[in-house]
């Protein structure tokens, strides 16, 4: 277009230019789009995590439960170790928390619970198991505390619990019988009255007389 058609008529090229500049932000404005799209925001979750058995003593050898409560407004994760304990044990040695350590029984790896890596918790949500699996963690008497790591939360829940030796059942002691023979009871004397000898008594004899 030349300066002379421009100057008659301005708006051709007014609108060419616009549509280049249009053109222009709307690529600006997609690229943005799918940069701020490929990023992940991470947000820190807050709340809390609570462990909790059902008592504070037990029996050696007795099954014990643990409970795993997600007080966080996300989804926890739980690192799932299987065939290694579900969650860290610890027993007092001294004055010194000793991490303690067993193995699985075979297939509880493949159950519903423990066939994952992670074990997901919903928020307000809770999860219960048992270490029947791991009998050898908890058959000495003691004190024992349980704990668990996670991602993004600052402190480690923890719950202690003692650990007491059973005790033994005696079986009743019979009484002995007595082997002294029973003797039979002494019959008592039977007093006689003396009205009763009156009568023992021979008759006396009376005299006839004789008539000349």
């Amino acid at each position: 277009m030349s300066e002379l058609q421009y100057a008659r008529n301005p708006w051709p090229g007014r609108a060419l230019r616009g549509s280049i500049l249009l053109a222009i932000i709307a690529g600006a404005l997609l690229a943005l789009y799918i940069v701020v799209a490929s990023i992940r925001l991470y947000t820190v979750p807050h709340g809390s995590i609570e462990i909790s058995v059902p008592y504070s003593r037990y029996l050696a050898g007795e099954s014990i439960s643990v409970t795993v409560t997600n007080n966080f407004s996300t989804p926890i994760s739980i690192t799932n170790g299987c065939p290694n304990e579900p969650l860290a044990v610890y027993r007092l040695e001294g004055n010194t928390w000793q991490r303690i350590h067993d193995v699985a029984t075979d297939g509880i790896c493949d159950s519903e619970l423990y066939r994952y890596r992670t074990i997901d918790i919903s928020p307000q949500k809770s999860v219960t198991t048992t270490f029947d699996d791991w009998p050898n963690l908890f058959k000495e008497p003691g004190r024992y505390r349980i704990a668990l790591q996670v991602h993004y939360y600052n402190a480690v829940p923890f719950q202690e619990f003692e650990v007491i030796t059973k005790p033994e059942v005696k079986s009743p002691e019979s009484t002995p019988q007595s082997t002294t023979p029973a003797t039979a009871p002494t019959p008592a004397p039977v007093q006689q009255n003396d009205d009763n000898h009156e009568n023992d008594e021979p008759p006396e004899h009376e005299e006839n007389e004789v008539d000349d």
